[in-house]
């Protein structure tokens, strides 16, 4: 015979409620340290997202005067900061520049408005100078300026018109020369270069060694296209030269190896020397009958050149 279970009803209803009490107690433990836990979280990630800055002091590494009215100031992160009004100082040796004994601490180059000139030198063998901002006040810049900044990376400007005018001295009077800077234009990068209608010059050197540029459209207001204007712009594959240009200058294009072809429009009347030497990649060219002057190796060393059009008079 099967004897009941006998269920101590009031016994069960006990340890239910031990069980309840222990375990509400057990959770409000585990939120207390929940709460800590993440109260810690949170305290680290601000730290971690803050307190570099908060701890790091910025210093002054050096400043002084490089012009009548222009002062300079290089701080602890690598900015060296160009102020003032007028012309900076010519120098003629890299060691003369007052900045240079701290060259290698210089990462960016700001000029700010005012500062109408780039002096010899200024930023000689600045090898670890990556960003270079220029202003539109900047009407010259001295010969060497940029020589030895190979890792300049961005070049910021905010008027392509005023940079065509500006009076480059040399070849490496141009930042772009780095070949791996990039053109930024109000911080938009420039590849494809629309120079604006009211141009009427490309100044010497404007361009040259911008090796990422890829095409250029050049307005109709333009009548002259300066000694080495483009020169080096390795990865151009396509230009527009108008029919009012006149002149097309000394190693204009020289060494454009990605070019592949050009009309010269029946405006143009002297194309300078070399100016399209070691245009690897050309393939054909058409000369109008408007052209008196051809200059010397003016298409040397174009190795794919297989088709010559010279308009008849």
């Amino acid at each position: 015979m099967i004897e009941p279970i006998i269920i101590d009803i009031k016994g069960i209803r006990l340890f239910i409620s031990k069980w309840i009490l222990f375990g509400g107690r057990f959770m409000k433990s585990i939120m207390r340290k929940s709460i800590f836990v993440i109260a810690v979280f949170c305290a680290l990630l601000i730290f971690c997202m803050f307190g570099s800055v908060i701890a790091e002091e910025v210093t002054i590494l050096a400043s002084g005067s490089c012009g009548t009215n222009v002062t300079y100031q290089l701080d602890s992160k690598g900015i060296l900061t160009i102020s003032g009004t007028g012309k900076m100082t010519h120098y003629y040796s890299s060691s003369s520049v007052p900045w240079y004994s701290k060259r290698s601490n210089i990462k960016s180059v700001v000029i700010e408005d005012g500062a109408t000139s780039i002096g010899n030198y200024a930023f000689y063998n600045c090898s670890g100078l990556t960003s270079v901002t220029i202003p539109n006040s900047i009407t010259s810049i001295g010969s060497s300026a940029f020589s030895g900044c190979s890792k300049i990376t961005e070049v910021h400007i905010s008027n392509i018109a005023k940079w065509c005018d500006i009076n480059f001295s040399s070849l490496t009077s141009n930042p772009l020369r780095s070949k791996k800077a990039y053109l930024y234009v109000n911080n938009s990068k420039i590849t494809d270069l629309v120079i604006p209608e009211g141009v009427d010059s490309i100044k010497n050197n404007a361009f040259a060694g911008y090796a990422l540029l890829n095409s250029v459209t050049i307005p109709n207001s333009v009548t002259t296209i300066g000694i080495s204007a483009f020169r080096d712009c390795s990865s151009l594959t396509s230009v527009t030269i108008p029919n009012r240009v006149t002149t097309i200058g000394i190693s204009a294009f020289q060494g454009c190896s990605g070019l592949t072809s050009v009309t010269i429009p029946n405006s143009v009347t002297s194309i300078g020397n070399q100016a399209f030497q070691g245009c690897s990649g050309l393939t054909s060219v058409t000369i109008p009958n408007s052209v008196t002057s051809i200059g010397n190796y003016a298409f040397r060393d174009c190795s794919s050149l297989t088709s010559i059009n010279i308009e008849a008079t």
